[in-house]
């Protein structure tokens, strides 16, 4: 679960400011994994008093990591009591809250509602963003003023007294569910995915990674490929896992003889996939978990089908660019003897008894905790190495950071999703869509698509998909999609935005490890990640491709036909299968690709025997230039 700021957090190269202060900062973050560890291994605390003591811990790191210089502190000193004030207010009259009657809110609540509110968006915008905090405040001004909107956006206005009991007094707004979430399941996952890098689970990964492509095209591309794809299965943000093995993969890459733009984004498409693959996937589906009601086990089996897709498609373009350039070069680490990996399987015990625990139908906050145990008990072996200070306090800022960035990107939500959902603007949109589409569901989906992506522009995955889902949901629900297929949809695009210009964080931060421009190698991974943007209009409409949800054969049929869809996809993008293929050729490999994907027999029949006949076409092709 490493990040950026947790790289900054756990170096030499942090401020001053905050390395002055940095045992406050580990004394309260060891503070917050006890408090994690303690509500994970029992039942949780009462919902406010839980996600108040959490909050009031995130605000204090936050204004002790990202500290405004000079005499704006006195700013912080500011916000600091006006947060322990209002949230504490929260905590200590929690009981007397949950049996009262009448939520308006006096004077003084109001104020507290205020300060609370303020001090997590500027919070927010200190270590997630201003645009998640601008949004937020978009959110409560339409609220407040939507009536003076023009239709179909306009709605009756809500008071300040209304909003304050939205957002402060109940849990639909700042302490909703999205912060329960943070402070529960996320919480949880993110200590185990410290727990894994700290025994190493991490390093093994690699390892297994540069044995599967040693002597293979492009192996460092393919190191990246799998390690990536590994490493998701513990890491659910694309940033963090561009930043954790890029820092490997992307010099490979290049020394490799890959262009840089290609290298870096081969890394961050690669990384981007870390958010659907299970077992962990990321932060957002476990917030799809807890809106839809559905188990997190179903939504991750669900996810595997499409996730293999994912990477297969990506291998497969990168095993073809890098037989076109005719790169075949060993990878550090290739050489690792399979005896000496065999030694150390002992480390995927944890991942194992996640999933044995998710299966047996045990709440995912347990099922992390245990994990997390076990993942310890497992490092036991390496004694003394695990309990070096050093390395202790790596994975504790580690933690730290990660529990910042997502916690506060996850209140900051619940302020969006709470306004959106008193507004019932979600209903509105809905009718427009559809108006617009012409009731034509392709073009819906299309509408939608764009919809998330232009949202991921500027939020983190867990915020653009909280957002989507608040108005995107039932209106996908509403035309006839199922839940569980609709709201993977959204997942789905709300992560790819990563790797979507203008702003595609994950390519950016792979551009910035190989020395890139940022937009040419943010074009690029949208090149390479095309196929991603293709299988969720696969599984939207059909349950084939979620295991256990369709018959035994359709799901095979439907497997099989995809996987021969996406290597199509990816000879139409790179644009070579043992020799060049013309751009017309390539728009008849995508015509197939899109036959083979698309979910029906009679398509699926159409594009076999096209596939058949271009690479009829193709081989006399080649033998002529031989």
């Amino acid at each position: 679960m490493n990040s950026p700021a947790a790289e900054a957090i756990g170096t030499g190269g942090a401020p001053r400011s905050t390395m002055r202060v940095q045992p406050v900062i580990d004394a309260i973050g060891l503070l917050l994994l006890a408090f994690v560890l303690y509500t994970s291994a029992v039942l949780p605390l009462d919902p406010t008093v839980h996600r108040g003591s959490f909050l009031i811990a995130l605000v204090c790191l936050g204004l002790l990591l990202k500290p405004l210089a000079g005499w704006w502190r006195l700013v912080d000193l500011v916000l600091f009591v006006a947060a322990m004030a209002s949230i504490g207010y929260l905590v200590i009259n929690a009981e007397e809250l949950a049996y009262r009657a009448n939520f308006a809110p006096g004077t003084l609540e109001v104020v507290f509602a205020f300060a609370a509110v303020i001090a997590v968006l500027e919070l927010t915008r200190r270590t997630v963003g201003l645009p998640l905090a601008i949004v937020a405040l978009a959110a409560i001004a339409y609220a407040r003023f939507g009536q003076s909107l023009p239709e179909p956006f306009t709605h009756k206005g809500y008071s300040v007294a209304r909003l304050v009991a939205n957002q402060y007094l109940t849990p639909e707004g700042l302490f909703g569910s999205m912060l329960g979430v943070a402070s529960t399941l996320v919480a949880a996952f993110i200590l185990f995915g410290c727990a894994l890098q700290h025994v190493g689970t991490a390093n093994l990964f690699m390892q297994i990674a540069a044995r599967v492509s040693r002597g293979s095209y492009g192996g460092p591309a393919k190191l990246a490929v799998v390690g990536s794809a590994l490493m998701g299965t513990m890491s659910g943000s694309s940033t963090a896992n561009v930043m954790t093995t890029g820092t490997t993969t992307i010099p490979m890459m290049i020394r490799a003889g890959f262009s840089r733009p290609f290298a870096a984004a081969t890394e961050a498409v690669a990384s981007t996939g870390g958010q659907i693959m299970p077992p962990v996937m990321g932060v957002a589906a476990f917030l799809m978990a807890e809106l839809t009601g559905i188990p997190y086990a179903t939504i991750a089996i669900a996810a595997v089908v499409p996730a293999v897709l994912y990477y297969i498609a990506v291998y497969f373009e990168v095993d073809l660019e890098a037989r076109r350039l005719k790169l075949k070069v060993r990878v550090d680490g290739d050489d690792t003897p399979w005896s000496r990996v065999a030694r150390q399987l002992h480390l995927f015990l944890p991942l194992a008894i996640l999933v044995w625990l998710l299966l047996a139908a045990y709440s995912a906050s347990k099922a992390a905790f245990w994990a997390s145990v076990t993942a310890i008990v497992v490092g036991l072996p390496q004694g003394r190495a695990l309990l070096q200070r050093d390395r202790l306090l790596s994975t504790l800022r580690m933690f730290v950071a990660a529990m910042v960035t997502v916690g506060f990107a996850c209140a900051t939500a619940g302020i969006v999703v709470g306004a959106l959902n008193l507004t019932g603007i979600g209903l509105q949109m809905t009718y427009v869509l559809v108006e617009l589409s012409g009731n034509r569901p392709l073009l819906l989906l299309v509408f939608v698509m764009v919809v998330c992506i232009i949202l991921g522009m500027g939020l983190p995955t867990p915020a653009a998909y909280a957002v989507a889902a608040a108005f995107a949901g039932p209106m996908l629900i509403t035309v006839g999609y199922e839940k569980l297929n609709a709201h993977l949809f959204l997942l789905y695009f709300a992560s790819l935005s990563s790797i979507t210009p203008p702003v595609a964080i994950a390519a950016f931060a792979g551009a910035s490890i190989a020395g890139s421009r940022p937009m040419q190698t943010g074009f690029l991974a949208w090149k390479l990640g095309a196929a991603a943007f293709i299988v969720p209009f696969m599984f939207v409409g059909d349950d084939a491709l979620f295991l256990g949800h369709g018959g035994v054969l359709d799901t095979i049929q439907a497997i099989v036909t995809a996987c021969v869809g996406v290597f199509a996809l990816a000879v139409a993008s790179i644009g070579y299968l043992r020799a060049p293929i013309s751009a017309p050729g390539r728009l008849a490999w995508l015509a197939t690709a899109l036959l083979l994907i698309a979910p029906s027999p009679w398509t699926g029949a159409a594009g076999v025997l096209a596939l058949i006949i271009l690479l009829g076409v193709h081989r006399m092709r080649q033998h002529r230039w031989e």
